[in-house]
């Protein structure tokens, strides 16, 4: 998985759940997300925005 770039050199360990019409995967299975989640300068987690509410309360604060 690789690393998202920032401005600063201190990714934020906060979650910030990101939406879009579709969020191509890319990955095996070619999926269409419309949320994820990113926390520490990571794609933590891919799905609903539901699945991503949840997953991002789990790492911290959420941010929709």
């Amino acid at each position: 998985m690789r690393k998202l770039a920032f401005a600063n050199s201190d990714p934020s360990p906060i979650p910030l759940v990101v939406t879009a019409r579709q969020i191509h995967t890319l990955d095996g299975e070619d999926r269409i997300a419309k949320a994820m989640v990113i926390a520490s300068g990571r794609i933590r987690h891919v799905g609903s925005l539901e699945e991503c509410l949840a997953a991002a309360s789990g790492l911290g604060t959420a941010q929709p």
